[in-house]
């Protein structure tokens, strides 16, 4: 398992595999609109890079 072994090498990916809420996509469209890095926005929101990554790409917002 790869899900196990990255949430034992980052205990801060808490939301791994849940659903995205309203609210959590719109955090993520301020937080990358104020520029924050994706590291960042992955802590706050407990999720990894790839995660933030993907959902940015999903809902087109670029962190560049």
């Amino acid at each position: 398992g790869g899900l196990i072994r990255e949430a034992h090498m980052a205990p801060h990916i808490i939301n791994s595999g849940k659903p995205w809420t309203d609210k959590e996509i719109k955090e993520v469209k301020t937080l990358a609109r104020k520029r924050t890095p994706s590291r960042v926005i992955a802590l706050v929101m407990g999720r990894s890079r790839g995660a933030i990554y993907s959902k940015a790409a999903q809902i087109q917002i670029s962190f560049r």
